[in-house]
Formats: structure tokens, sequence, C-alpha cells
């Protein structure tokens, strides 16, 4: 299995600067996790398959928050629309 890594590190700068969070730990999110063994916290890296798949969840989850986002503005402005009239 082979581990993963950043290709285009430029592309994770500008994803964090507009999601307004930490670039590195951003960065090391991409390829790393943290897994509980007996009690004690171990940091592993991700196989590409796996920092894939999770890059993968990580884009679905935006996605579907983002148009949940515009999707509940325009209802509350066309609510407050409503109520005026």
């Amino acid at each position: 299995d082979r581990k993963a890594a950043l290709v285009e590190p430029e592309i994770v700068t500008k994803i964090a600067k507009l999601l307004k969070i930490d670039e590195k730990k951003f960065s090391w999110a991409l390829v790393n996790y943290c897994v509980v063994v007996h009690g004690s916290v171990e940091k592993r890296r991700l196989s590409t398959d796996e920092a894939r798949d999770a890059r993968d969840v990580l884009t679905g989850t935006l996605y579907t928050r983002l148009v949940d986002y515009v999707i509940n503005t325009i209802n509350q402005k066309l609510a407050f629309n409503r109520a005026i009239l």
C-alpha cells in the first residue's frame, strides 16, 4: 500500500484560505489520522486509497452544506417577503 502525499500543496493553501482554517493542520489531516490504541493516541499515515476516499467525503459534505446554506438563505428571503405582503 502506498502512503498518501500532497501532490499540489498550493491547492490545499487556497482551500484552507477559503475555509478560513489552519493550512498546516488541514494539510496534515488530508494525509494522516489519529487512532486510540490501548488508551494512547497514535498518529498514522493514510494510504492513497484512504486519503482519496476521505477527500471525496470531505468534498461531498462541503457541497451538501453549501447547498443547504443557499437553500435556507433563499427560503428565509422568500419567507420575509411573504410576511411583508
